[in-house]
C-alpha cells in the first residue's frame, strides 16, 4: 500500500497550543507573536572598522578592514600605492603592492599576513594566474593559507589583480 503524508499524522497539529480551526481565524492572526519580537533578543556581534593611512583609503561605502570574532576581514586590495593612488605597472608589480597594502592593513590591526586563514584573488586574466601565485609564495610563508582565485570580467581601475583575506588575530 501506499503511504500518503496525511496517513503519517496521527493527530491534528497543534501549533503555539492552539487548535488549527483557531489558528487559521482572524482573531489568531491579529493576535499571533511575530518573528520581529525575537529579532530584537539576538545579540549583535561588536565590529570595528580598520583604517591606516598605509594602504589606499577606501573609495566607497566601505571599511579597509573589520575587525569581528577573533578575525579581520579585509577588503579586496588592488596593487595601488598609497602615496600616489596610481596603479603599480603589471601584474607583478600590482600583486606586490596588493600585498604590501594588506600587511600594511594586518599592521594597523595587530596582526600579520602570515595569520591569514583564508585568501581569494580575482584576476582580470586567469593566464597571470602563474605570475600572482609565484608572487604570493615569495610573499608568504607555508603554510599557505586556504584560497580561491576567479576571473573576473573586470576590476575596478582596471587593475589586472584584488585581494582579499580573512586573517586570525590570535
Amino acid at each position: 500500500p501506499t503511504r500518503r503524508s496525511s496517513d503519517l499524522i496521527e493527530s491534528p497539529p497543534i501549533v503555539q497550543n492552539f487548535p488549527i480551526e483557531y489558528r487559521h481565524s482572524a482573531d489568531f492572526a491579529a493576535t499571533r507573536p511575530t518573528c520581529a519580537h525575537r529579532l530584537r533578543r539576538i545579540p549583535t556581534m561588536p565590529v570595528n572598522p580598520v583604517h591606516t593611512d598605509n594602504a589606499p583609503a577606501a573609495i566607497g561605502a566601505y571599511s579597509q578592514a573589520t575587525l569581528a570574532e577573533g578575525f579581520l576581514f579585509t577588503s579586496g586590495q588592488l596593487g595601488l600605492v598609497p602615496a600616489t593612488g596610481a596603479l603599480a605597472e603589471g601584474v607583478e608589480a600590482q600583486a606586490r603592492q596588493a600585498f604590501a597594502n594588506l600587511e600594511a592593513i594586518c599592521a594597523a590591526a595587530g596582526t600579520t599576513l602570515g595569520n591569514t586563514v583564508k585568501m581569494t584573488i580575482f584576476l582580470a586574466d586567469i593566464n597571470e594566474f602563474a605570475v600572482v601565485n609565484k608572487v604570493m609564495t615569495e610573499v608568504m610563508s607555508e603554510p599557505y593559507p586556504a584560497r580561491s582565485c576567479f576571473a573576473v570580467a573586470a576590476l575596478p581601475k582596471a587593475a589586472r589583480v584584488e585581494i582579499e583575506a580573512v586573517v586570525s588575530m590570535q
